[in-house]
């Protein structure tokens, strides 16, 4: 098999994924609710920044056009974003890349393919309303300025209508250190999201003038870079594959949502890995069911990887305090016995 596929059910405690109108969400229109989810892309993003901390990795550059209007000096508006197209860096091998402009027309698909982190099922999951504020009244430098609601400008502290205004106040509302904040939304409940690996791409890039995935310039250097090349295929040497390996897997087990992105950090503790070549045996290893109360309960096959903190949600009695490590040495292997460069096979 070609493709190497992961689950991971994660518990998730008060947090937020993404900050879009409090939190990022879909509409259920089987049980009629609102439910939090992670983008698949974000979730890359947070598993190859965790790659690039567990290796000390350099991610690639990135160019900023900016647009300048040279007879009234004066920049006029934004140009294109444009990325490094280098697989030696480790966030352009495994994330992808695409630059079309007049001048190259370069891109590489992800050999990841990743899912929204969802809820596990629809009941094992909600949004959770909360208040907050911006509280300082333990300073006593604070500074206080009124400003005209219409004009916008600043009243003097001295002027008549200040001591009006604060003569109609009363209690709580003369309290000018403190702002409240509108509702906030965050998520609980048990989240799942799946992986697809693309053995035969994840270590590999083509040199096609029909299908560009490299320049000439890159060519050059992943050659100095000591890679394969059988044909037009560049394979990376297997002495680095075998050290980028486990650094690749300890992003996928440990990543957290630590964006500016994420409001509040929740340590998204693991419940359970699944992996295999065949998908049929990965998603039905880490799945949820609803009893004859329809309540729903977290079920756990044999097949998958237990933890110990999946003890409070699922009758799983095949729980390990090794199952990470047990799951991360699992999917090294897998990893490792791929040889991306064999030959296909005709009939």
């Amino acid at each position: 098999m070609n493709t190497l596929y992961i689950r991971i059910a994660k518990k998730v405690d008060n947090t937020v994924f993404q900050v879009v109108d409090g939190q990022k969400k879909y509409w259920d229109p089987t049980f009629n609710k609102p439910l939090p989810y992670s983008s698949g892309q974000q979730v890359k993003r947070c598993i190859i920044e965790e790659i690039a901390n567990s290796g000390n990795f350099q991610l690639a550059p990135t160019t900023f056009e900016v647009k300048i209007d040279k007879e009234k000096k004066s920049k006029d508006g934004q140009g294109g974003v444009l990325t490094a197209c280098d697989p030696t860096f480790v966030d352009q091998l495994l994330g992808g890349y695409m630059n079309i402009t007049g001048k190259s027309n370069v891109k590489r698909r992800s050999p990841l393919s990743i899912s929204a982190m969802r809820p596990i099922h629809p009941k094992l999951a909600n949004i959770d309303k909360t208040k907050g504020s911006f509280d300082r009244r333990g300073r006593d430098n604070n500074i206080v300025r009124f400003i005209d609601s219409k004009t916008k400008e600043e009243i003097d502290i001295n002027d008549a209508i200040i001591d009006e205004v604060l003569d109609s106040l009363e209690g709580a509302q003369k309290n000018f250190h403190t702002q409240f904040l509108p509702d906030l939304q965050q998520s609980t409940g048990i989240f799942v999201f799946d992986m697809a690996i693309d053995l035969n791409r994840l270590f590999t890039v083509k040199y096609d003038i029909l299908e560009t995935e490299i320049t000439d310039e890159i060519r050059d250097k992943l050659i100095e870079n000591g890679w394969d090349q059988v044909g037009n295929l560049f394979t990376l040497s297997a002495e680095k594959r075998e050290m980028l390996i486990p650094h690749i897997v300890d992003g996928i087990l440990n990543w957290r949502i630590t964006s500016n992105q994420s409001r509040n950090f929740s340590m998204m503790e693991i419940l359970a890995v699944a992996t295999s070549t065949n998908v049929h045996e990965v998603s039905g290893a880490i799945r949820a069911e609803l009893d004859q109360d329809e309540h729903a309960q977290l079920v756990l096959s044999d097949d998958a990887f237990i933890t110990e903190s999946a003890g409070a949600y699922s009758n799983s009695f095949n729980a390990s305090p090794t199952a990470i490590n047990d799951a991360r040495s699992k999917i090294i292997e897998l990893l490792s016995k791929h040889n991306p460069a064999q030959e296909k096979v005709t009939l």
